[in-house]
């Protein structure tokens, strides 16, 4: 004999199979406003029963849930979650009844749980059971949004003589954790474009969505792009406005990485800076990016990148406001030039490291284009005294322990593989040419 909750369920189902497809067309306003408000109550009762079933197989048999979770077709972690939820609500039996009534959905239900659980343990049954049905009684006015923007704030009804200094440890908390858990990843897709994720406390996303917001707004992308610029949000709009975002950020405000401000420099051949934009050609970012030489003429004129034009034989013409060779200057021509770490097999970005003289300064040598870019471990090295330094055809630096070389000779400076700082080391730039390819 089935039990009277489950016959109940299968004379539900069956009446939705006889009526689930009666057409909606003849309702007028009203019967349709009424007929999706009790179609919503009904499925959160139904929900509710279902969560009711799920609490109980939680404490049996392992295998009911699996049947569960198998026959519904849930996610883990969507299973999770609700089994979470129907243990909450055996604990809480105000919000389990007002669930079971319709009078609070199950998303409803999921953010009072976590505004109830975020108050201080030692509050008394008595505050804890007034917050739950302060809770309750929003619900009917509220969705779960806007429920768990009052719920942060609930000690304020609650509770109000501890209101003040418990809401401002647990927003300290909360900022905490979220800083903790920050993350941003980014990932070369290898087809010209990049994608990532990030995860931010909720202050700088706002201070982000609101920079994007204004660079992607319709007034301001019809400035840039022209008319035509539809006042719906989406996401290639914003993904746009980030892009700008970036382009127009002053590297004066950038903290140094390298030696030098995180500036951007365009390597671009004078002859693709002067043709016209109908004509082709090709510009990298730091010798590593490839772009349009149209696209590279653009941000030189609109945003805070440095271009290093390149003449005919590759040899730097200009470095924007960096025209004379000071420091910044010269670190910027020599991690250009290298692009990564000089060291045989390492792929560090040259603008990540450090540049390094062959000669030691305070042995003679000079600060020019002798410089060479190491990454930190491989500038360590050159200074170990137990490690040997040379240069190979290819201008990589080699390292060798000094026992594998055996004795050296103490006359010869192999610190940097030049017997000389008047001779520089030679390395051809991989400029682009003006027909797109590269030289």
């Amino acid at each position: 004999m089935s039990s009277p909750l489950l016959t109940l369920l299968q004379r539900v189902d069956a009446a939705l199979d006889a009526h689930g497809s009666t057409p909606v067309f003849g309702l007028d306003e009203e019967e349709l406003a009424e007929a999706m408000v009790l179609a919503h109550r009904v499925a959160t009762r139904v929900a509710h029963t279902e969560l009711r079933l799920a609490a109980q197989a939680a404490t049996g048999d392992v295998d009911v849930k699996t049947a569960w979770v198998r026959g519904t077709q849930q996610t883990p972690r969507a299973t999770a979650a609700r089994l979470s939820l129907a243990a909450a609500l055996d604990a809480r039996e105000p919000l389990r009844v007002a669930m079971a009534g319709g009078e609070v959905s199950e998303a409803q239900a999921r953010v009072v749980v976590a505004a109830l659980d975020r108050l201080p343990t030692d509050l008394g049954p008595d505050v804890l059971a007034a917050a739950q049905t302060h809770l309750i009684g929003l619900c009917a006015d509220h969705h779960p949004d806007e429920l768990r923007r009052l719920g942060r704030h609930l000690l304020r009804v609650v509770a109000p003589d501890v209101a003040e200094a418990l809401e401002a440890k647990a927003v300290d908390a909360e900022y905490r954790r979220a800083l903790e858990r920050t993350r941003l990843e980014v990932r070369d897709r290898g087809d010209g474009s990049v994608e990532g994720r990030f995860l931010l406390p909720a202050a700088h996303g706002h201070m982000l969505t609101k920079l994007v917001t204004a660079y992607g707004s319709p007034k301001h992308r019809r400035a840039v792009e022209g008319a035509g610029i539809s006042h719906r949000e989406s996401p290639q709009r914003q993904g746009r406005a980030f892009c700008e975002l970036l382009e127009r950020m002053s590297a004066d405000h950038v903290p140094h990485s390298g030696g030098v401000t995180a500036r951007v420099v365009v390597d671009l051949r004078l002859d693709d800076l002067t043709a016209r934009l109908t004509e082709h050609g090709v510009a990298t970012l730091d010798g590593m990016v490839e772009l349009p030489a149209w696209e590279a003429r653009r941000m030189a004129c609109e945003a805070g990148i440095i271009p290093a034009v390149l003449g005919s034989k590759s040899e730097t013409l200009d470095l924007g406001r960096s025209a004379r060779f000071h420091s910044p200057a010269l670190r910027l021509i020599i991690m250009r030039r290298d692009k990564t770490c000089r060291a045989q097999g390492c792929d560090w970005p040259a603008w990540m490291g450090h540049i390094h003289h062959p000669i030691p300064w305070i042995r003679g040598g000079r600060t020019d284009l002798s410089g060479m870019a190491l990454c930190p471990h491989h500038h360590a090295r050159a200074h170990d005294p137990t490690y040997e330094m040379s240069t190979g055809k290819n201008g990589k630096v080699i390292f060798r322990r000094r026992e594998e070389r055996g004795r050296v000779d103490r006359n010869r400076d192999t610190r940097g593989g030049t017997p000389h700082p008047s001779q520089p080391i030679q390395i051809s730039f991989n400029a682009a040419s003006s027909k797109g390819g590269r030289s």
